[in-house]
Parts: C-alpha cells; structure tokens; sequence
C-alpha cells in the first residue's frame, strides 16, 4: 500500500519537477529574430539587435539592442551563435547578465537556439 501511494505521489509530483527545470535564471526574451550584428571596430563588444523587445534590451523604436563582451570566456562562443541565427533565419532566446538590466545595452549570458 505504502509503494502505491509513493508511486502515485511521485506521478503527481513528476511534471511540477519538469516545470521547475524548465525556467531561466536570469531575464530572458521570448522568442526573437536577430535582425543586425554590429561589431565595433577598436573594441571587444558586439551588438546584437532584434525586432522584438526583449526583457530589458536598449529600446530604439521597436527594436531592442543587446551586447557581447568578446574579452569574456564564452563571448566568442555566443557571436558564433548570434551569427548563426541570423545566418539561418533562426528564433532565439536571449539570456541578460544579472544586474544588468536597466544598463545602456544589457549584457547578453548566452544565446539559446529554438528548435
């Protein structure tokens, strides 16, 4: 009887797991099209521009402006991506750096591809 109650708790219990695992720890856009990637020339940032309003990007019209620190240890890795999306006509999710909303062109953490 114990086994069977345990079993039909942990059911219950399974998709608010799931749910859990599924959130984002830092402020994240819904799904947005790179629209520009603009490196500056003299410097390691890289802005990234959408055609949606994200969490906290840089509102220039209906745009949003985001950037990517090139000098930190996966910054390359998130251009590749950036490029990558636009390349392909992707969807993306874009990952704000903690504290970093509020800030002329908010940090971005990291570049989630959408399937």
């Amino acid at each position: 009887m114990f086994l069977l109650r345990s079993v039909k708790t942990l059911a219950c219990l399974a998709p608010l797991a799931l749910t859990a695992l599924s959130g984002y720890a830092e402020p994240t856009s819904g799904p947005v099209t790179i629209s520009q990637i603009r490196p500056y020339i003299g410097s390691t940032t890289v802005y990234v521009y959408t055609n949606d309003l994200g969490p906290c990007g840089q509102q220039v019209g209906s745009r949003a402006i985001y950037s990517i620190d090139l000098a930190s240890p996966a910054g390359k890795a998130a251009y590749a991506a950036a490029l990558a999306a636009t390349a392909a006509g992707k969807l993306v999710l874009l990952e704000v750096i903690a504290g970093a909303c509020g800030g002329e062109y908010p940090g971005l953490q990291s570049i989630y591809f959408r399937p």
